[in-house]
């Protein structure tokens, strides 16, 4: 096609994602990310990086008293082994849980 990698980057890739509230203070996020098979090039390295999709979810819940958020959520959900660099580790899924405090 013509195409030459910039910085190491696929020609297409795309994020799809939804997101809402389920009840008065409860949120959620879910989101597909896509990226299309490329070609990474180091100065003293070459190789492919195959096509990556993963799913990825959140769910918060807002204290407002507080001003914080509490969070729990994923990415690759599907534990999907991907390398997002060539020569890189290879990647499955990933859990979080955290507290956002708004400092305003």
């Amino acid at each position: 096609t013509g195409f030459l990698a910039f910085y190491n980057t696929p020609e297409n890739k795309f994020n799809l994602g939804i997101d809402g509230e389920l009840k008065k203070k409860i949120n959620y996020n879910v989101n597909y990310r896509w990226q299309e098979r490329f070609f990474y090039e180091f100065p003293f390295d070459n190789g492919p990086v195959d096509n990556i999709g993963t799913l990825d979810a959140s769910l918060s819940y807002k204290f407002e008293k507080q001003k914080s958020t509490l969070q729990i959520g994923g990415t690759n959900l599907t534990n999907s082994y991907n390398t997002q660099i060539w020569g890189g580790p290879q990647l499955g899924r990933m859990i979080f849980a955290g507290i956002l405090v708004d400092i305003k």
